[in-house]
C-alpha cells in the first residue's frame, strides 16, 4: 500500500484495515492484522493534510480543516488542527501531542513505558496514537488509528480534474477516532496537496472500509460527508 505506479493511471483495489476496537469475530482477519507496515513518520509529517471527508459532526459547520504533524522524540507527533467556521471568521487552532501506541508484534525495542528506544523504530511509525491536548485542552484525550494510506497519480481519474499534474502524486490517509466522553467515534479521510480526491479513490476507500465486516462500522462509513474547503 505504498505509492502506486499504474501506467494507465487507474486506481487498483486498496487495502484498509479494521480498527482495533472491532472484535475479531466480526471483522475480516485480513483487515484486522495488516501485512504491510504502518505509515512512516515522514509520510505523516512531510506536509499538512486537508480533512476531505469525515463522519465527525464537529466538521459539518467548519471549513478548511487541516492537520499538521511534526516529529518529536521517540515517535511522538506534534498535532495541530486548524479550521474556520463556514460563516467566516479567523482561523481556530487545536493543539496536542500524539503518543504512538505500538501493537503486539510491531515493535521489539521498547522502553518500560512502551516507547520506541531507537530512532529507526520511531521513524518507522505506528498504526495507532493516543492524543492529549495542550494548554487548556490538557484534560482532553482520545485514541486514533490509521486504517489505510497511500499515493495515486494526480490525474488518476483521467485529466486530473484540477487535483494535480500528471507528475504530481496525491497522498491519502484514512483515520479512525475512538469514542470519548465528549465525541462520537468517527472516520476522517485526509488528502494532500489538494483538498480534492479522485472519485474512484473515494469509492475504493469506502469499499475497503465496508469490507471489515462489522455492521455498525459499515453504517458509520455511510455517514461520510464532504468537508468544505475554499480551494477549487
Amino acid at each position: 500500500m505504498s505509492q502506486f505506479s499504474n501506467p494507465t493511471h487507474s486506481i487498483p483495489e486498496i487495502s484498509i484495515r479494521a480498527p482495533s476496537s472491532i472484535s475479531t469475530s466480526t471483522s475480516n482477519d485480513n483487515t484486522k492484522i495488516p501485512s504491510h507496515p504502518p505509515p512512516p513518520t515522514t509520510f505523516l509529517t512531510s506536509s499538512p493534510w486537508s480533512v476531505t471527508y469525515s463522519t465527525l459532526p464537529i466538521w459539518r459547520s467548519k471549513r478548511n480543516v487541516k492537520i499538521t504533524y511534526q516529529s518529536l522524540p521517540q515517535g511522538f507527533l506534534d498535532d495541530q488542527v486548524t479550521y474556520q467556521t463556514c460563516q467566516g471568521g479567523s482561523v481556530k487552532t487545536v493543539h496536542g501531542v500524539d503518543r504512538p501506541v505500538f501493537m503486539s508484534g510491531q515493535r521489539q525495542d521498547l522502553d518500560k513505558h512502551g516507547n520506541a528506544n531507537s530512532d529507526s523504530d520511531a521513524e518507522a511509525g505506528s498504526w495507532a496514537y493516543h492524543w492529549r491536548g495542550k494548554g487548556w485542552l490538557m484534560i482532553a484525550s482520545s485514541k486514533w488509528e490509521v486504517l489505510g494510506y497511500g499515493s495515486v497519480p494526480g490525474d488518476a481519474d483521467g485529466g486530473g480534474g484540477g487535483m494535480g499534474d500528471e507528475g504530481q502524486s496525491i497522498d491519502w490517509a484514512v483515520t479512525y477516532f475512538a469514542k470519548t466522553l465528549f465525541t462520537p467515534e468517527g472516520i476522517d479521510i485526509y488528502s494532500r496537496p489538494s483538498a480534492k480526491l479522485p472519485a474512484t479513490l473515494v469509492e475504493q476507500i469506502k469499499k475497503g472500509l465496508k469490507a471489515t465486516g462489522d455492521e455498525s462500522f459499515q453504517r458509520l462509513v455511510g455517514d461520510l460527508f464532504l468537508v468544505t474547503h475554499d480551494e477549487g
